[in-house]
């Protein structure tokens, strides 16, 4: 059995440097909070980049978008035989 993935925090820890997870962002302006799937985790700008290139500092306090969460992928399931 799969362990299943649970939400991490971005002060407790990071992913690895080009690792794809998934991000949980809190927009202040509209006052809401989304997840963003497969984002690639970029350790040298300290950013999420999503499918349309749009990018999540995590350091930037002044944001308006801002991860809070990521989560790993899940694994792929198991062929059947």
């Amino acid at each position: 059995m799969n362990k299943i993935s649970k939400w991490i925090n971005v002060n407790k820890k990071i992913p690895e440097h080009k690792e794809t997870v998934d991000i949980w962002v809190v927009e202040e302006a509209e006052q809401g909070a989304y997840r963003i799937a497969n984002a690639q985790f970029d350790i040298d700008c300290m950013d999420f980049v999503d499918d349309d290139g749009e990018s999540y500092d995590i350091l930037d306090e002044e944001a308006d978008k801002k991860v809070t969460h990521w989560m790993p992928l899940p694994e792929p399931p198991e062929e059947e035989e």
